[in-house]
């Protein structure tokens, strides 16, 4: 399993509220799988658009509803909301990636040629307090910058992932088998 994509045509509270639910089912079910520990599936939400008179728990945005501070138990890796913005989780390259889309860069580009990055990551170190719900990078991007954003951070997590060679008849059995009354 190299990811799931949760797919809202508005996303509001109830629609977010239901993608974490989602999401978390998946989380079980992955942890009971027979499957490799040192790869963890991608965990996106993906909506066409925000509905611009949801408050999110009275957070304002999904990226702060979805902070630790807020008390958010599961964290996607991202929320791609097609007509607005995308957040990414700040953990691995996301940061850096964001930079290098909207410049037309490669991350070591980005890296080599700016101190962006580097000074995005001392103004979260700075901001210590948890309150600044730094747990997400967000940044505006629309339509094909959005779409093209999205691919890429499906593309960049799944190319770390390396199938495991797995006995799917053995696994069917394991499953199957008591599942369907044998």
């Amino acid at each position: 399993m190299i990811g799931v994509i949760e797919v809202k045509s508005t996303l509001d509270d109830r629609t977010l509220k239901d993608s974490i639910e989602k999401l978390s089912e998946f989380d079980s079910i992955f942890e009971k799988g027979d499957i490799d520990s040192s790869y963890r599936p991608f965990r996106y939400i993906f909506a066409y658009r925000l509905d611009r008179n949801a408050n999110f728990d009275g957070w304002g945005v999904p990226n702060r509803m979805l902070t630790r501070y807020a008390g958010a138990s599961i964290q996607p890796d991202g929320v791609f909301v097609l007509d607005t913005e995308f957040s990414i989780l700040s953990a691995r390259n996301g940061i850096a990636r964001s930079f290098a889309l909207h410049r037309g860069e490669t991350v070591s580009d980005v890296l080599a040629k700016s101190w962006d990055v580097q000074n995005e990551e001392i103004r979260r170190d700075i901001e210590l307090d948890p309150s600044y719900c730094h747990d997400y990078f967000t940044t505006k991007a629309n339509n094909g910058l959005l779409l093209l954003s999205f691919l890429t951070f499906v593309l960049e997590w799944g190319s770390s992932y390396r199938a495991l060679e797995i006995d799917y008849a053995d696994t069917f059995s394991r499953w199957g088998g008591p599942m369907l009354g044998g």
